[in-house]
């Protein structure tokens, strides 16, 4: 809530461009496997109150993510976030103990002349002692082209666990000057055929304007992939 605070007490605006961090391309993330890792708790906070699906150039989505990560062995010292966000995407780090670095894939052509790639951060425990929790955190700003509208105008957001994680919570901020209606979490079951089945959070919180939901998951563990659905009035 504080963080959900800091942010609504300034007006939502655009980054200049050029202002994020400068990435390393990496050709792909198969290296980094957070074994020897446990999140302990994870904020995830996706500011809509600038997104417009109708205008991607005008459209921007921002993130903020932060965790207390525990490492639970020394046989991994790199911590790796894959970033929510995709395409065109600026990165900044808020002060912290821990050296970030920001990486990211090669791009590949989009369609209408846009970018795809994926983006991450490392975070460095090499001189952080076994069974040390540390704090990490990020903000990124991106288009919103990885949110999905249907037909019918609902809005869906996926989302997936990389590392076993005690406590999830995610606060999403909506669009100006809009409202929910109501709103669901599913997951995603690697079977085959894949099926969803609906998630009732441990906690929820929805505001008395309805332009802020939050909710909160307990035990999530590597491998799942989770969806938040949403309507508006």
């Amino acid at each position: 809530m504080a963080q959900i605070e800091r942010i609504l007490a300034e007006p939502a605006v655009m980054w200049p461009p050029g202002s994020g961090a400068i990435a390393e391309t990496r050709s792909n993330f198969n290296s980094f496997t957070n074994v020897g890792f446990k999140v302990v708790e994870e904020t995830r906070i996706i500011d809509l109150r600038l997104w417009d699906p109708k205008d991607a150039t005008k459209s921007v989505v921002q993130y903020f993510r932060g965790a207390r990560v525990l490492k639970e062995s020394e046989e991994n010292d790199i911590f790796f976030v894959k970033l929510m966000a995709s395409g065109d995407v600026q990165v900044r780090f808020p002060s912290q103990k821990l050296r970030a670095t920001l990486v990211k894939t090669p791009d590949i052509p989009g369609p209408n002349g846009t970018k795809i790639c994926s983006w991450g951060v490392t975070y460095d425990f090499s001189h952080v002692p076994q069974g040390h929790i540390e704090s990490i955190s990020a903000f990124d700003e991106s288009p919103g082209v990885d949110l999905q509208r249907d037909t019918i105008g609902d809005s869906h957001l996926g989302f997936e666990i990389l590392t076993d994680t005690a406590e999830l919570a995610m606060w999403i901020l909506m669009p100006k000057d809009r409202a929910y209606n109501s709103w669901t979490v599913t997951r995603v079951l690697n079977e085959v055929p894949e099926r969803v089945e609906q998630v009732e959070p441990i906690q929820d919180y929805r505001s008395a304007d309805s332009t802020i939901m939050g909710f909160q998951l307990a035990s999530v563990k590597r491998g799942e992939r989770y969806e938040v659905s949403w309507s508006y009035r």
